[in-house]
């Protein structure tokens, strides 16, 4: 198992920027914050599509 540091990315708790490190563990990935233990599972279900907005026209008016 590879762990690999993610450049510029900051921790949600601490805010410590270049300290995430991300894995794979059985096919979920993971990452962990080497400064204060912040850990979280990603999971791999992509988000909802927000739903279509309707189209209006627009009127330009002379």
């Amino acid at each position: 198992m590879i762990k690999r540091f993610i450049a510029s990315a900051v921790c949600p708790d601490c805010a410590a920027m270049d300290s995430i490190r991300v894995w794979q563990e059985n096919g979920i990935y993971q990452r962990e914050c080497v400064r204060c233990g912040h850990y979280r599972r990603l999971d791999e279900t992509p988000p909802p599509a927000p739903a279509p907005q309707p189209v209006q026209p627009v009127k330009f008016v002379p």
